[in-house]
């Protein structure tokens, strides 16, 4: 063969390589209609009692968010549209970022792979990054669709895509991660004159995670056909939109079976999982608008998607089971009934965030009975404590004393912003004449520990533990610390640190508050200039998100950050092994963004137990 062959063979080879295989369709619905691919379970893609996810799959813009229940399609969706985009740009990269190391092989492999390889005409086209072992992880997390790359990523590893240019960033489980590792991740499609930012994720709390970036959206719920006019969000009226027969007369029963049967549903065998021979395995039980009584067979299959707020530009969609045509109105019924954790159930089952207010240690009955109208917010002071929290570029603080009789008082609150917010505290120590103070260690250690030397024995370096047993709080200058301790704090050699075990610690000093232990100023406190953003103070780094403000940092700052830790029960060696056993064990998380003022609280009390002379006493919680 000449080289003129070799040549026209190699350049004909190259073409059929890049050449796109399918259609660039409109969108991910028209793609797997046309071309039949098939789901997780190998079997075809069905439309018809999945009609609520029809506008999602059709949906191209670049800016979505997808506040999911689990088990509802969000997986199937982050199927197609990858593929989609990869045959729509073709010859682009793009990237799925999951929150652990485990899920990007895992999706990769199980779910992604099967997906394009149940489609022959694309089937061909699926490969490994070149030069990579077929089994190796790099061939897992990197596949191609012909020229087009697509990267499988932990959001806790996104420097594997700098210097990459990517057309489109998409994130799964957004509430496992951090607002701060998503923006850096986001960072790669900067190039990119009009790029795709997709985030899907079961929720978690209200104002947090992906129902922060839900809220900015315009916020689209599907509303299931009845004779309200403009139908009804069937999870917005829940439970009151569940009916249960177990009780009921039997008109009402012929009512429902009746239209069940008009909607081609056997009510006993495919609503309940059991033929009628058969005891039922959930109660009987029914969908129906609270309002208009209609009732609903089918609530995810007749209904429209309307838009709360038509002016957003992000679009934005909340999925609830509810709407899945595998969880009849007789499973919800069960699963709520028999629910232990109310949390669990409003994320995963109605696709909805919620903060149980029983896990909140204080609440804002609480805040306002601490409120003392004897009292005023002072500017200089004597024999006081300090705490202070903070990150790049501002440092938070809260100065307090004793009153005579025993409570904890607060008489300062400040927020420091600039390129050195540690040379700010000097004003403070001397100006209130701190005797302690305690700051957090990260994410500033060195500048930490120059501030402490500044007032070497008056300013002490703190850092949270996790060790349930033992003493809540540790001074080192009084104990023999370990190798593991000394490491933790980088500096074994400096003596004036403070070990606080967070759960203990946080319960005793937010339990301060509730026990009436603790008292602020009635009048307005003390007011400065804070970036907000949507009626939210927002810190962050250099503190540039938002439009400045004059903020009251009293009842719009500590008042909100107190309120942001609510205490949960977490399993011990995964969920299957906690029920088994019963193990478990409590922590505090935060609602949303960072509670600076809510540590700044606990490192203050804890400052003032070495500064005042009537000592309150520590429970060992």
């Amino acid at each position: 063969m000449c080289a003129e062959q070799l040549c026209g063979l190699f350049a004909g080879n190259l073409l059929k390589i890049n050449k796109r295989p399918l259609e660039a369709f409109t969108s991910p619905y028209e793609m797997i209609l046309k071309h039949g691919f098939h789901n997780e379970k190998r079997q075809p893609f069905t439309w018809e009692d999945h009609a609520y996810q029809v506008e999602p799959f059709s949906d191209t813009h670049p800016d979505i968010v997808f506040q999911w229940a689990a088990q509802t399609g969000k997986s199937a969706y982050l199927l197609a549209l990858l593929t989609w985009l990869s045959l729509r740009f073709w010859s682009s990269s793009f990237a799925i970022y999951y929150p652990d190391f485990f899920l990007p092989l895992t999706f990769s492999e199980n779910r992604f792979k099967p997906f394009i390889e149940s489609n022959s005409t694309l089937m061909p086209f699926l490969g490994s990054k070149e030069g990579e072992k077929k089994d190796s992880d790099n061939s897992k997390k990197i596949k191609t669709i012909g020229p087009s790359k697509l990267f499988f990523l932990s959001i806790q590893a996104t420097t594997a895509t700098e210097g990459l240019a990517l057309k489109a960033v998409l994130f799964d489980e957004v509430r496992k991660m951090s607002a701060s590792d998503i923006q850096r991740a986001e960072e790669r499609t900067s190039h990119e004159e009009n790029p795709f930012n997709i985030k899907a994720s079961t929720p978690l709390f209200p104002k947090a995670d992906i129902n922060s970036y839900f809220l900015e959206s315009d916020e689209r719920y599907f509303h299931s056909a009845c004779r309200c006019l403009d139908g009804v969000v069937l999870s917005d009226v829940f439970p009151d939109c569940l009916g249960d027969l177990r009780k009921a007369t039997p008109q009402l029963k012929g009512k429902v079976i009746h239209a069940y049967t008009q909607a081609g549903i056997d009510f006993l065998s495919q609503a309940q999982g059991f033929d009628e021979k058969n005891p039922v395995r959930y109660p009987l039980a029914f969908y129906h608008c609270p309002r208009c009584g209609e009732i609903i067979p089918r609530p995810g299959r007749n209904g429209k998607w309307i838009a709360k707020k038509t002016s957003a530009w992000i679009h934005g969609y909340q999925v609830s089971q509810i709407l899945s045509p595998t969880c009849s109105a007789g499973r919800m019924l069960h699963a709520w009934e028999t629910s232990k954790d109310r949390q669990e159930f409003y994320n995963s089952k109605l696709g909805m965030p919620y903060v149980d207010q029983t896990a909140k240690i204080v609440t804002l009955t609480h805040l306002e009975a601490s409120e003392n109208n004897d009292l005023s917010w002072k500017t200089s002071g004597q024999n006081t404590a300090m705490g202070v929290d903070g990150m790049d570029g501002y440092n938070c603080g809260i100065i307090k004393e004793r009153s005579p009789d025993g409570k904890i008082r607060i008489i300062s609150l400040f927020v420091i912003i600039g390129d050195d917010p540690w040379a700010g505290l000097d004003y403070y120590m001397r100006q209130f004449d701190v005797s302690i103070a305690v700051v957090d260690y990260a994410p500033n250690f060195n500048d930490a520990k120059r501030f402490a030397k500044r007032f070497s024995g008056r300013v002490w370096i703190a850092n949270y533990t996790d060790s349930e047993s033992g003493d809540m709080i540790v001074w080192h200058d009084k104990t023999k610390e370990t190798e593991t301790e000394r490491k933790t704090l980088e500096d074994g050699k400096f003596k004036y640190r403070v070990s606080i075990e967070r759960t203990k610690g946080l319960e005793w000093s937010l339990g301060l508050w509730r026990d009436r232990e603790k008292e602020t100023p009635t009048r307005h406190g003390p007011m400065t200039q804070l970036p907000k953003r949507k009626d939210q103070v927002v810190f962050s780094p250099s503190m540039r998100d938002g439009v400045m403000e004059p903020i009251e940092l009293c009842r719009e700052v500590l008042w909100d950050h107190l309120q942001r830790l609510i205490k949960i029960k977490k399993p011990v060696g995964g969920e299957e092994r906690a029920e088994k056993e019963g193990r478990y064990r409590y922590a505090f998380e935060q609602v949303g963004l960072d509670p600076h003022f809510a540590h700044c609280d606990l490192y203050s009390d804890v400052a003032l137990q070495r500064v005042s002379k009537k000592k309150n006493q520590i429970l060992f919680l």
